[in-house]
């Protein structure tokens, strides 16, 4: 810490443990190097902060979740996430991955059906996925996807935009299944935001499912796949109707990359919420800020999505139904991207 500033009271954390990793979305989250977690913010904020928080409306020390199942109690978690964005529409979530394992979530999810509340509840494990151990999870928007140790992908929760990725799209289910990906590839990372999911393949290749409206999976928005209800608004209010659009994909389809480009890192960004730009058109402000971005193996940029503002990088501000790469800064020749991070409006690279 710089002199001067403020340093976070960890007095409630064993003087053996080491905070590893910090997660935010309404309270701030604390994963220590011990697998344990801790909280604190505003309780009544989704996700909530576990059945250790019940009595009180505000936590100013982080302190440890706890469940009222004594497993997540002693069990080492190795893998934390909760939503990027704070959405209420959708509800909130959080996910924790432990070391044999299981994977338990929290939170709230309006109309996913997951029937979950502010205290970690065991939602899936080796003995559901036929003794494969999940590794990885990732939640947004009010769906949950996991990923086990042979790189298979199962999902449950909400799924108006297909975000499944199980061939149908409208009707959210609680109860996890495995997703198929062409190929049979073996998956290796996920990345979502509440409307949309990209599979990050063992081979390079990227695949994407979910909410496609602005071509932000790496294939054009006119590519067949499902109709989405999306409100109609006249100047900014609702009128109680609603416009049938192609802009969806059901299941996985293949990130439009050039032939022979591979990817080793996969990023999604997306508003937390549908915006009316205060005209009758479907579409909306939000609409302006949906993007994805592929780092490849050889350390360069390739983007897809909405481009109004620039954001992808591309030298100017026209828009495309396809990835393209990002223009460099020619200064910096020899150095590789080795990450992306991105805003709704703005990306940046490092």
């Amino acid at each position: 810490w710089e002199a001067g500033e403020s340093k976070m009271n960890l007095s409630n954390i064993p003087i053996n443990e080491k905070v590893v990793s910090i997660y935010l979305n309404g309270s701030t989250f604390l994963l220590t190097d011990a697998g344990k977690l801790y909280a604190s913010g505003v309780v009544n904020l989704s996700p909530g902060m576990g059945s250790s928080f019940s009595n009180s409306s505000k936590v100013y020390t982080p302190s440890l979740v706890k469940s009222n199942y004594a497993a997540f109690n002693s069990s080492v978690i190795k893998k934390f996430y909760t939503d990027r964005y704070y959405n209420l529409e959708d509800g909130t979530l959080a996910v924790a991955v432990t070391e044999d394992g299981w994977l338990y979530g929290w939170g709230v999810v309006n109309g996913g059906g997951l029937s979950l509340t502010k205290i970690p509840k065991l939602l899936l494990s080796p003995s559901q996925t036929g003794g494969k151990k999940i590794v990885d999870a990732v939640t947004d928007g009010g769906t949950i996807w996991a990923l086990d140790e042979s790189g298979s992908v199962w999902s449950a929760g909400k799924n108006l935009y297909g975000q499944l990725a199980r061939n149908y799209n409208g009707e959210a289910d609680s109860n996890f299944q495995k997703i198929t990906i062409p190929s049979n590839k073996t998956i290796t990372k996920i990345a979502a935001d509440g409307f949309s999911v990209l599979f990050l393949a063992v081979d390079g290749d990227v695949y994407g499912a979910g909410l496609n409206n602005a071509s932000q999976l790496g294939f054009p928005k006119s590519t067949p796949g499902c109709t989405i209800k999306v409100p109609r608004y006249a100047w900014g209010w609702p009128t109680g109707k609603y416009d049938e659009i192609e802009g969806c994909s059901k299941q996985p389809k293949l990130y439009q990359l050039p032939n022979g480009i591979k990817a080793k890192d996969i990023f999604i960004v997306s508003p937390g919420v549908f915006n009316p730009k205060g005209n009758n058109s479907y579409e909306t402000e939000a609409d302006r800020y949906r993007n994805s971005f592929i780092v490849t193996k050889s350390g360069e940029v390739y983007g897809a999505g909405s481009n109004y503002h620039g954001q992808l990088g591309i030298g100017s501000n026209v828009e495309y139904d396809i990835p393209k790469k990002m223009i460099l800064d020619n200064s910096n020749s020899d150095s590789a991207i080795v990450g992306v991070e991105a805003e709704p409006v703005v990306a940046a690279y490092v």
